[in-house]
């Protein structure tokens, strides 16, 4: 029987409260007679006593339905103007504080090394890493999140700042008393805001030292894996080809170590990094993704995302990221997102996180992926001289973007005809990117018309990428330290199993008749002979 049925000459009277203390985890929609809740909480005998009394208001031949559903989603429920239940939360001091000590002897009692506290805003959710993988305790209340937050560091710890203070990063510990009556020595806290930083977002990390042999063994099967986060990889369809598509998954395997994107500002790193970050988080969803960021520009669920804000300068900019990037190592992470390398010192962060076993991903501003070894050796020429930074197990990856108007199909025009419209020596650079024995590869090449309907006048239809992507080897790394940049440059193109150069993917681009050629030259590089450009 659909809603529309149930519903035929129902008058809803007024609803009965809804019980105060679980009203956080239910939500109620009146016009499907629909309670929203969590499935923690379904069977609690005060959520049954008031489906019982609401269902003897309305009559017996209709009912209220009770639906299933996660507390994210019933926080979204509400955010889209879904009636809440009009109870109101109350708290106490004993009762939180039982709470967070709760949820720490049940993170112990299931042998968790670890307890993570993520506060979304509209939600919560405490994970635990247990034989090194993530799994979700619980869910639970932002507001009682935040209010075990705020016991642990004022009320429980005993070592401690002398104020709480949520808008900063904080470091406390937990040891003595209640500690040594649940088998641990004590609880290392780190704790600080994140996105979303307006609506409260926050985290809370929980590193619990076990007593000798005290580490627990009660039933797990009720933990869950984080969510995933929904899709396929598309750099394909941002314009990555297969094999550069293969390469990045090679390197989201790697175990530990740094991969860089470089380009100016607009070229699409950010949206290129998101992708890889939610194919990393599809296929490791149990690991934990820190991300250090200027500002959040893609919110991530799986992830905690540390935010730079309220800095004056660019110097105080790079200091915030360092600090960050320090802070996030302190958080158990498998995964170190920075949302770049501004200066030496986030650099040799970077680099002790990978040497300490994380994988790193970040982003520099550097025009050929090539000069990235002669950027940071500018930054400081002995804590980041080549022999320090040239190790391929350390420096896994350089993927070096650009995004390149693409041609409106249905007024763009040949070049035939149009050869004067373009240089010579352009035109006879871009002839020797033909196959042999294609002698007409020109014939496809098309330039910018005067636009139409199609594309509003624009003579294009959008932008994609054009990228190259540099997986580093021993001998890569041994040609820079030993020969220099253009050496190594060189060498590594000229192998058969390395990428070409940016320009050499446009001009395929522009052979295929998608991009114009002039377009390349704005957006990447001059054009030169095939070749030359090594």
């Amino acid at each position: 029987m659909n809603v529309e049925d149930r519903l035929k000459g129902v008058s809803i009277p007024e609803l009965p409260p809804f019980p105060a203390r679980l009203s956080d985890y239910a939500a109620i929609d009146k016009k499907s007679l629909t309670l929203f809740i969590t499935k923690e909480k379904r069977s609690d005998h005060l959520v049954l006593s008031w489906l019982a009394q609401v269902n003897e208001m309305i009559g017996p031949q209709k009912r209220f339905y009770l639906q299933i559903l996660q507390l994210d989603e019933i926080a979204q429920l509400r955010n889209k103007g879904m009636n809440s239940t009009g109870g109101e939360q109350k708290t106490d001091e004993a009762r939180i504080k039982q709470m967070a000590l709760d949820l720490i002897k049940h993170g112990a009692g299931i042998g968790a090394s670890d307890i993570h506290l993520l506060m979304r805003g509209t939600h919560a959710e405490a994970q635990v890493r247990i034989k090194g993988g993530l799994l979700v305790l619980e869910r639970m209340t932002h507001d009682d999140a935040e209010a075990i937050s705020r016991a642990m560091f004022q009320g429980i710890a005993t070592v401690k700042d002398s104020s709480y203070n949520p808008l900063e990063f904080q470091n406390a510990q937990i040891s003595g008393g209640e500690m040594s009556r649940i088998g641990l020595t004590s609880v290392r806290l780190v704790r600080g805001p994140a996105f979303p930083i307006d609506e409260g977002g926050g985290f809370v990390v929980m590193r619990l030292q076990y007593m000798e042999g005290g580490n627990g063994r009660m039933d797990r099967t009720r933990l869950e894996h984080p969510r995933k986060p929904q899709g396929d990889l598309n750099l394909k369809g941002m314009g990555y080809t297969d094999w550069q598509v293969d390469q990045l998954k090679y390197l989201a395997r790697c175990p530990n170590g740094i991969v860089l994107f470089t380009g100016p500002t607009g070229s699409g790193k950010t949206t290129a990094l998101n992708e890889m970050m939610k194919h990393i988080a599809r296929g490791r969803p149990d690991s934990r993704l820190v991300t250090i960021e200027d500002p959040v520009e893609y919110p991530m669920p799986w992830a905690v995302q540390l935010v730079v804000n309220n800095v004056s300068d660019a110097s105080s900019t790079a200091q915030a990221f360092t600090e960050r990037l320090r802070v996030a190592l302190r958080m158990d992470p498998d995964i170190i997102l920075m949302g770049e390398i501004r200066d030496a010192d986030s650099a040799i962060v970077a680099i002790d996180a990978a040497l300490t076993g994380h994988q790193v991903w970040g982003t520099l501003h550097v025009t050929d992926p090539f000069k990235t070894i002669g950027r940071l050796e500018l930054m400081d020429n002995i804590r980041l001289a080549r022999g320090v930074v040239c190790d391929h197990t350390t420096l896994r990856g350089i993927v070096a973007q650009r995004l390149v108007p693409t041609l409106c199909p249905h007024c763009a025009v040949p070049l035939a005809g149009h050869e004067a419209d373009l240089p010579k020596t352009m035109i006879d650079a871009l002839a020797t990117y033909g196959n042999p024995g294609d002698p007409d590869c020109l014939s496809r090449v098309k330039l910018r018309g005067e636009g139409c309907d199609e594309c509003s006048g624009d003579a294009i239809t959008g932008r994609t990428a054009v990228a190259e992507v540099v997986v580093t080897d021993t001998c890569l790394m041994k040609d820079f330290i030993d020969h220099g940049i253009e050496t190594a440059r060189r060498n590594h193109r000229s192998r058969g199993d390395t990428d070409n150069s940016m320009v050499a993917n446009a001009v395929a681009l522009v052979l295929d008749g998608k991009v114009d050629p002039r377009d390349v030259e704005s957006n990447i590089d001059i054009i030169v002979s095939k070749g030359g450009e090594d």
